[in-house]
């Protein structure tokens, strides 16, 4: 069992209120969407809630904020902030990272252009549109 699966089954199977997770999404890669469906699954047999939320922005913007200081203190990986713009460019180039407009059909799914949101703005409309 991967580390991940390890983390997601003990808190499927707790009693703790809710779980976010993120991750950069390949639409165009088959073996992206079936990580995802695999995710779900380890949650299935302890009937949990799924909501999927899409933020999306332009490269600018993301390379802004994959500076800021809540992230490079969170995230490790960020703290080379050469290397951590370089992967996000080439991840750009190289994969589709925004859905198309009606191509996700999941059941509690918004899509958030937060390009002009605050992260504080774009919990809040998440909050009022799964009534969370």
């Amino acid at each position: 069992m991967k580390n991940y699966e390890i983390i997601f089954t003990n808190f499927a199977a707790s009693n703790n209120y809710g779980m976010i997770f993120t991750l950069m999404m390949a639409f165009d890669q088959q073996s992206d969407w079936e990580y995802l469906e695999h995710i779900k699954n380890i949650f299935i047999p302890y009937d949990t809630e799924f909501y999927y939320v899409e933020l999306i922005a332009s490269q600018d913007i993301r390379l802004e904020s994959n500076t800021t200081e809540n992230r490079l203190k969170c995230k490790p990986s960020k703290r080379n902030i050469f290397d951590s713009n370089q992967r996000l460019i080439d991840d750009d180039k190289k994969y589709r990272c925004v859905s198309y407009e009606c191509e996700i059909s999941f059941e509690n799914y918004l899509r958030i252009d937060n390009s002009d949101k605050s992260p504080d703005e774009a919990a809040l409309l998440i909050k009022e549109t799964f009534k969370v």
